[in-house]
């Protein structure tokens, strides 16, 4: 529960929401794309209130990555495809920017053949990240990137992110790989 809460987040900002379980991590990430409302104060995109509208112009310009990724039974490939298929994503990407994207996540384009269900709890959680980093929005927003990732994978996907200072990140993140020797803003949800 968020009480008495405000931020504000720029351009390029790398902002990092640390907190205990139940802290308000997710909540504050459904908040900002508008799929809850607060119950007091309100929520602002580009100074304008949160609304139907406003919600609709977040959700095309964030790319949201869930902790917990309920994929329909398929390919990989399929998968990726049938996401792009969606309206408000854009073109489906070319299977060489897929690749790529892949392979800096260290999952070989053979992965594409698989089934979604046969894939480990790690391997699927990149594939939302790679799907979050295909649509190419200027904002991510990323719950629990790195928890299902061994050590090295960690620090490959925070550097991913972190480092373009094209992108406005919010990331809600135990691993201190988000965190430590960084240059980010730090919300701590349990002060």
């Amino acid at each position: 529960m968020l009480e008495e809460f405000s931020l504000l987040i720029r351009e390029g900002e790398k902002v990092v929401l640390r907190g205990s379980s139940g802290s308000g991590k997710s909540s504050l990430l459904k908040l900002l794309l508008g799929f809850v409302e607060p119950d007091q104060g309100e929520v602002r995109y580009r100074g304008e209130k949160m609304s139907p509208e406003v919600a609709r112009e977040v959700r095309r310009s964030v790319a949201y990555v869930s902790q917990a990724v309920d994929w329909e039974p398929g390919n990989v490939d399929e998968t990726i495809r049938e996401f792009f298929s969606i309206g408000a994503t854009g073109e489906v990407p070319s299977a060489s920017s897929i690749r790529e994207v892949l392979e800096r996540l260290r999952l070989s384009p053979e992965v594409l053949d698989q089934r979604i269900q046969d894939l480990s709890g790690g391997e699927r959680h990149r594939i939302g990240v790679a799907i979050g980093l295909l649509l190419e929005r200027p904002v991510f927003l990323l719950d629990e990137p790195t928890a299902a990732l061994d050590a090295s994978l960690k620090e490959a996907v925070a550097d991913r992110f972190l480092n373009r200072d094209d992108w406005t990140v919010i990331a809600a993140a135990h691993d201190p790989v988000w965190f430590e020797e960084r240059e980010v803003t730090i919300i701590d949800l349990d002060s």
